[in-house]
């Protein structure tokens, strides 16, 4: 697990070409109002943005997630 902001992303991870433009985007993405929601294209399969919209559950209704082929930022 890596956590850390953007600023320090890179010290924490291997850098590699899908990472860097994920990062790139990000920090794209944070200087814009709103995206739409849906799939953004970034780097085709190695790296791409689910903007996504959900109502938030209430503690004891969460279901945990896993990822073998992604990762998430």
């Amino acid at each position: 697990m890596i956590v850390a902001d953007l600023v320090h992303l890179a010290e924490q991870s291997a850098p590699s070409p899908a990472l860097r433009k994920a990062v790139d985007f990000l920090r794209w993405a944070g200087d814009q109002p709103s995206l739409p929601e849906g799939r953004i294209e970034i780097d085709g399969e190695n790296a791409y943005a689910l903007v996504q919209s959900y109502e938030t559950l209430r503690e004891g209704d969460w279901v945990f997630e896993g990822h073998q082929r992604y990762l998430d930022l």
